[in-house]
């Protein structure tokens, strides 16, 4: 799939699911590199122990 922004070059995107649109696929790309944007920020600012846990809910 390929879709085109406004004075933007193309981008293609790589799927194997043909239910969604163009718009579809391209929206959930959008965001789901801002959720990995935050989590490598998360990442950055916070120590390890951060985000250790011993219950089971623990990430």
């Amino acid at each position: 799939m390929e879709i085109f922004y406004a004075n933007k070059k193309p981008v293609v995107l790589l799927t194997n699911d043909f239910d969604f649109t163009v718009e579809d696929i391209a929206e959930i790309y959008r965001l789901r590199w801002a959720i990995e944007s935050l989590y490598k920020q998360l990442k950055q600012n916070f120590t390890l122990h951060f985000f250790y846990g011993d219950s089971v809910n623990a990430i």
